[in-house]
């Protein structure tokens, strides 16, 4: 039996809610539903004081540099629909781990997340390390970044909630 595209994609989406909520250890990812013709994105997601809208895609193979400008866009305007503070897109090919998936985002959302000097304070970066990041948040070239989830979610809410010792 052939399972739908759409099936795939509320799957995935409730995949990474599942995953982030157990991960942050509170619920701050939900499930968006469908307004009309003003896509406010998949999903929502708080981080500290800003609500993120997330756009979920799957795709057999990586996606084409064009699909993936498209996806972008999709996202963006998907954030402005919603006016949230910064949209995120998730992108996973079949076969990949749902933590090993790609979560793109705008450098402007990467800094209200965690301005630079935030993330070098937290995570103790060594100047080299520092140097190369602010290198690649001047590069005006290439407006956002890709992380995995597992990265995302370390960045955004430190290490898993299991493991806390609580």
């Amino acid at each position: 039996m052939k399972t739908r595209p759409k099936d795939i994609g509320t799957r995935q989406e409730s995949s990474i809610r599942n995953v982030i909520n157990d991960w942050a250890g509170e619920v701050v990812c939900e499930r968006v539903a469908l307004h009309g013709n003003k896509d406010m994105g998949d999903l929502r997601i708080v981080v500290d004081d800003l609500v993120l809208t997330g756009e979920s895609k799957h795709c057999k193979s990586y996606p084409s540099e064009g699909m993936l400008d498209n996806f972008k866009q999709q996202t963006v305007i998907e954030n402005e629909n919603a006016e949230q503070d910064g949209g995120l897109l998730f992108v996973n090919n079949t076969g990949k781990s749902i933590n090993r998936m790609d979560v793109w985002m705008q450098k402007s959302t990467f800094l209200k997340l965690h301005g630079l000097d935030a993330v070098v304070e937290r995570y103790e970066l060594g100047d080299e390390v520092r140097e190369r990041l602010e290198r690649m948040l001047r590069d005006t070239e290439h407006d956002w970044l890709r992380l995995t989830l597992l990265a995302f979610m370390h960045l955004c809410w430190g290490q898993p909630a299991w493991g806390k010792g609580e």
